[in-house]
């Protein structure tokens, strides 16, 4: 089901209770996604200390208010990458354990 629902001036479409477009931008979960993305890509080719918000942003294609908006700083990001892996870690060990 999709809705149109229209909160102080915001056009927000929603598709099966998420969030799918928000001004003709993509997604909230895939800019971070993207974002995730390009850090770790970039990860492979510079310390991690030596990437700037700036550069990141403009290889994800992504503006820096809208980089402030999902994060505080890039350790927020990396955080957020962390806790990706240690849930699915979780779930790989939960499901490991429901099949033994």
């Amino acid at each position: 089901m999709i809705t149109m629902n229209n909160i102080s001036n915001l056009s927000v479409i929603i598709q099966n209770g998420e969030i799918v477009n928000y001004y003709g931008r993509p997604s909230y979960q895939k800019t971070k996604r993207a974002l995730k993305h390009t850090l770790i890509e970039m990860m492979t080719e510079l310390p991690f200390e030596q990437i700037s918000i700036t550069a990141l942003c403009d290889r994800a294609e992504i503006s820096r208010i809208t980089f402030y908006s999902h994060y505080n700083d890039k350790y927020a990001l990396v955080d957020d990458i962390f806790q990706d892996m240690i849930r699915k870690g979780n779930e790989l060990y939960q499901k490991h354990q429901a099949e033994n």
